[in-house]
């Protein structure tokens, strides 16, 4: 009786899906990249930036061919720093420059649809050393316009344009990045004094808030009790996205009780699978997949 319990609350695993953040590159969500760089916010005395990453169309699958409207951009931090005031000035756009193709040219990297989603001041508060590895996407720019995007059209651009303020004359914060000509990113910038723009193949890893057109619908393929572990697998989930597994030995308690068994990213298939052991003290267990 005991396990038929068991299975049975298992088989009831419910879904939940909040805000959705998707991490560009997908293989990142949950791995720091390859280092920290000052781009895009590293800025000297009186200084001025103008950023442009290009994100390859292929790590936003979340979309499917429907699109959706991207509402925030984050990025991972690298090392700790001090508060930071910036004036900041983001566009989006839908480009037809491919990754490691952007030109020096930076106006001919926007596309038709490039559109102003946030302007003003921008306060990054600290950041501490003694986080644990990977960090969290602290630096979030939450946008003020609504971007929405489909990536059947083209690659996305962000624009970035950030510069000090009186109070803050001086701001190095590093970011999370990756260095690879092979991976899905690549960017181009410029400070005042360049005589040209600069392209390489390095890109912050950066979290994108999104709302997809047509909702997710991860379920569940497989359920079993081998033993004292629950095992269970399913599809219809988003590379690039976190979800973390809930148990709660109360089915009708509320989220914010349930606690927290594991953590793991959707493959690039949208697959899943967890193995969690259960506890053969308790008359029964539930499962929650909780989408981060």
């Amino acid at each position: 009786m005991k396990i038929l319990i068991l299975f049975l609350a298992a088989s009831f695993l419910v879904t939940e899906t909040r805000a959705l953040n998707l991490v560009v590159p997908n293989d990142h969500a949950l791995i720091q990249g390859d280092g920290g760089n000052g781009y895009p916010l590293a800025l000297a005395y009186d200084d001025t930036q103008h950023y442009q990453q290009v994100y390859d169309a292929s790590q936003f699958g979340l979309f499917s061919t429907n699109g959706g409207t991207i509402n925030s951009i984050a990025f991972r931090g690298y090392a700790p720093w001090n508060r930071i005031v910036y004036s900041a000035t983001l566009y989006l756009s839908t480009t037809s420059r491919a990754v490691d193709g952007l030109s020096t040219n930076m106006s001919s990297n926007l596309g038709a649809d490039n559109t102003r989603v946030f302007s003003g001041l921008y306060t990054l508060n600290a950041m501490s050393s003694s986080l644990p590895q990977p960090l969290p996407f602290d630096v979030v720019i939450p946008l003020q316009t609504g971007f929405f995007y489909n990536p059947t059209n083209g690659n996305l651009l962000l624009d970035l344009t950030v510069s000090d303020q009186p109070a803050t004359e001086f701001a190095q914060p590093y970011v999370d990045d990756v260095e690879s000509t092979s991976d899905s990113v690549s960017r181009a910038h410029r400070d005042p004094f360049d005589t040209h723009t600069w392209l390489d193949s390095y890109g912050a890893v950066t979290e994108f808030g999104v709302t997809p057109v047509v909702a997710l619908k991860p379920k569940i393929a497989f359920i079993a009790l081998p033993g004292t572990n629950l095992v269970a697998s399913g599809n219809g989930g988003g590379w690039g996205l976190v979800y973390c597994v809930l148990t709660s030995t109360n089915l009708s308690a509320p989220i914010t009780n349930w606690i927290s068994a594991s953590t793991n990213v959707f493959d690039s298939a949208g697959h899943f699978n967890f193995t969690n052991t259960v506890d053969s003290t308790l008359p029964s267990q539930f499962f929650r997949l909780q989408i981060q």
